[in-house]
């Protein structure tokens, strides 16, 4: 059995360590290529900058000559790490540039873990990268912690601020001990550093995932806003494909997607009325199109003026206008065709006498089942009435 002395301990594991944040880097390289890059971008630099720092302290332990050098590397590559991190929490908080004291802390930090490295006689060349963290986690955590308790994105953010709290204590425990120790011209020994190495990787891992949770969070939030603002926009849509542009009433669309619906609520019928506006095209010729807009908008408000709230108006088309009347008898519904006669007259710039304005109608039972044929005989009646009254006009002229 081959005998593992705490040296060689610590150089396993820190590269253990090193594999472990790099496959945790991929892994939230891939899920940032897939939700949001921009807001994770800084993140994910941090994440590899401290798997690059923790191999180049590996090679510092196995490659004795080039240590100083290999460890100073660490530390720049721990203070760029810090300074993501950072970086990226306040990019995800959407407060950007990094506040000023944000900023003073990680170079005040950066100067330390420099000044580590340069008193590797009295303090191991491990501290200093943790303590260009150390410095970072205390910024990450104040960033984090406003979203700690929001409930959208608490899955993540909580466990993230937690992370980033527990692993600023886990260094700090460190290097109080290392400062206690480097007094007594003392440093902690190998093992312990495996221990802790091995425990900063799991708290650095849990944070990594946990901002990872946080990203698919915030695009679970933006595809529900989205799908909200497309729910949203596809109503207005449905609803404008219902409405005519010129008189405000419903459509012939509209019409049958209430017939649908009244369909699918086994609804009673009543009574349809079919009105068409007379002598419209005469009115176009005479006074123009826009005389003609203002006679159908006459009437579309007379209509309007005399609707119950069950009952429905549509333009039909042209100068054709539909009113549904519900729980009606066809003589109530006469009786309210008559009333809509009696549309406000038209005053024409340059006419002295108003245009008057008049319609004629059919009124006929309607069942949801079978509105067209209700239509048909409505239809029908509106001819018969139009030659009943041309006939009447006639007879009043002779």
């Amino acid at each position: 059995m081959i005998a593992l002395g705490a040296e060689q301990l610590l150089l396993l594991v820190l590269i253990a360590q090193c594999l472990l944040l790099a496959i945790a880097s991929a892994v939230f390289a891939m899920v940032l290529r897939a939700t949001a890059p921009d807001r994770g971008r800084w993140w994910l630099a941090g994440w590899v900058s401290l798997a690059l720092a923790l191999g180049s302290e590996a090679a510092g332990q196995a490659y004795s000559r080039v240590e100083m050098p290999l460890s100073l590397l660490a530390t720049a590559l721990a203070i760029a790490a810090g300074w993501s991190l950072v970086a990226g929490s306040y990019q995800f908080r959407r407060v950007w540039p990094a506040p000023v004291w944000a900023q003073a802390v990680v170079a005040a930090g950066a100067a330390a873990a420099f000044t580590v490295s340069w008193r590797a006689d009295i303090l191991t060349d491990l501290v200093s990268p943790e303590v260009a963290i150390f410095a970072a986690m205390l910024p990450t955590a104040v960033a984090l912690y406003p979203f700690a308790g929001d409930r959208l994105r608490r899955r993540g953010s909580r466990s993230a601020w937690i992370s980033a709290v527990l692993l600023a204590l886990f260094i700090a425990r460190t290097l109080v001990s290392s400062a206690v120790l480097a007094g007594r011209q003392a440093e902690l020994s190998p093992l312990y550093w495996s221990i802790e190495t091995f425990g900063f990787c799991l708290l650095a891992i849990a944070l990594a995932t946990s901002q990872v949770v946080m990203l698919l969070d915030e695009l679970h939030e933006d595809l529900h806003s989205s799908n909200l603002a497309l729910g949203k926009a596809l109503e207005d849509l449905e609803a404008a494909a219902k409405i005519d542009p010129l008189t405000g009433l419903y459509n012939r669309y509209a019409f049958y997607s209430l017939i649908d619906e009244l369909r699918l609520r086994n609804a009673t019928g009543g009574c349809v009325i079919m009105l068409d506006v007379n002598y419209l095209k005469a009115i176009n010729d005479t006074y123009g199109h826009h005389t003609g807009d203002r006679a159908l908008l006459n009437v579309a408000e007379r209509i309007r003026s005399l609707l119950r709230a069950t009952d429905h108006a549509f333009r039909w088309g042209g100068d054709e206008f539909v009113v549904l009347l519900f729980g009606v008898a066809p003589e109530i519904a006469r009786q309210r065709a008559v009333e809509m006669e009696r549309i406000e007259p038209l005053h024409v710039p340059g006419i002295d006498a108003p245009v008057p304005l008049n319609t004629s109608w059919g009124v006929a039972p309607f069942e949801p089942a079978n509105p067209d044929e209700a239509l048909r005989e409505a239809d029908a009646n509106l001819y018969a009435q139009r030659r009943l009254t041309g006939a009447r006009r006639e007879v009043m002229a002779g």
